[in-house]
């Protein structure tokens, strides 16, 4: 009599975890197809070098997603969580990540021209190199952000948190700061 409860308590289970990876599997592949995937849950998926172009994904939760060199350009990503998300080398070009939770997200050498970053959280997020030209950053969150090497050209950081001493080596040029228009990067 234990051996048939075991098993039928095996069988439950593999139909569970089957389901459950089989139902994720089917959310990418909606978004992939379909380009929506609003409030959905793709946290760990690998979506490396994915074109997602104008995809929206409003409200959707991507944490530790890996997005490396995905095409994100124009996408709607405002309010969705992407704490720890690897965007490196992605192209989010004029993205709308307003209000997005980018806590510890790994954004090095993304592409960000033109982006709206308004409000987003990006406490401790990497930008090292990231290019962020005529990025709309005001009222953001940069506490411990790294933004080493990242091109800020006609960017907007007011509002923010960032202090002048914090912003090291980024280019700074028609930037508008906390401290006011900052051309100190102008060649």
């Amino acid at each position: 009599m234990k051996k048939y409860i075991f098993a039928a308590f095996v069988g439950v289970l593999s139909v569970i975890f089957h389901s459950s990876y089989s139902f994720g599997f089917d959310r990418v592949k909606k978004l992939k197809d379909s380009g929506v995937c609003r409030g959905c849950n793709l946290s760990g998926a690998n979506l490396s070098g994915a074109d997602l172009k104008g995809a929206d994904l409003n409200k959707a939760n991507l944490s530790g997603t890996t997005l490396k060199g995905a095409n994100l350009g124009r996408a709607n990503l405002s309010l969705a969580y992407l704490q720890m998300a690897n965007l490196k080398k992605a192209n989010l070009s004029r993205a709308n990540l307003e209000r997005a939770y980018l806590n510890e997200a790994h954004l090095q050498g993304a592409n960000l021209k033109g982006a709206n970053l308004k409000g987003a959280h990006l406490k401790g997020a990497h930008l090292e190199r990231a290019d962020l030209t005529g990025a709309n950053m005001s009222g953001a969150n940069l506490s411990g952000a790294d933004l080493d090497g990242a091109d800020l050209r006609e960017a907007n950081l007011q509002g923010t948190n960032a202090k002048r001493g914090e912003i090291k080596f980024a280019i700074l040029c028609h930037t508008k700061t906390p401290w006011g228009l900052d051309n100190s990067g102008c060649e």
